[in-house]
């Protein structure tokens, strides 16, 4: 995942009744549904929300959850010019120009 991208995560649950859904973070419930769509979306990705995170799903039966880490890159922009100066020097790098020839090192 890179900075500045959306991103959902979905849990896909079963049971009856049906289950109410829970994101939680660092100890704080991001959200909870009890009807609807279980997914958490955020539509800028930052570093600061890299981490992880719980879905908790339950009813009067049975609770259950699980982890899903989360890791968030620097800008996909920056990384892209990054990758391409270092493609482009490589590339460079394997010829040497001399009296107007190229000549492969």
């Amino acid at each position: 995942m890179f900075e500045s991208m959306p991103f959902v995560m979905f849990c896909e649950v079963r049971g009856y009744p049906p289950p109410w859904v829970a994101w939680i973070r660092k100890g704080q419930v991001l959200q909870n549904k009890t009807d609807g769509p279980k997914y958490l979306l955020r539509h800028h990705a930052t570093t600061q929300e890299a981490g992880i995170y719980t879905c908790a799903a339950g009813n009067f039966a049975d609770v259950t959850k699980f982890d899903i880490q989360l890791t968030v890159r620097g800008r996909y922009f920056n990384l892209e010019v990054k990758c391409l100066k270092e493609f482009l020097l490589r590339f460079l790098s394997l010829f040497v120009f001399t009296d107007g020839y190229s000549q492969t090192v």
